[in-house]
């Protein structure tokens, strides 16, 4: 069990046209993945990807913040190798939801 998170990524590319195609490459973020990592396990969760102008905004989650980090990462760098020349910014956010309570029934324990 973990801290789940979201990770919001904001790529800003030199044109629109770039923003574009780098929204095509998010989609093929697994394939990428499994190319570079060959036979290591992984996991990742990207459930909205928008381009507004120039910006590409990828949106991920998962129930442990270390992997939402992890993605962030990961998506960081398969841009910086795809569209090294085309790229202006890449700013990612980690969001995290604080829970004053947090109470979860374990299987065995409450019967």
């Amino acid at each position: 069990m973990g801290q789940p998170a979201d990770g919001v990524i904001q790529i800003e590319f030199t044109s629109e046209k770039f923003a574009n195609e780098g929204k095509l490459q998010a989609e093929k973020f697994d394939e990428y993945l499994k190319k570079r990592l060959e036979d290591e396990y992984f996991s990742t969760n990207i459930y909205d990807i928008s381009v507004d102008g120039s910006v590409l905004e990828i949106k991920l989650g998962s129930s442990r913040i270390q992997n939402a980090e992890w993605q962030c990462e990961q998506v960081s760098e398969m841009f910086k190798e795809l569209f090294k020349d085309k790229l202006v910014s890449i700013v990612a956010d980690i969001l995290v939801s604080e829970n004053l309570i947090y109470w979860e029934a374990v299987e065995g324990i409450d019967e």
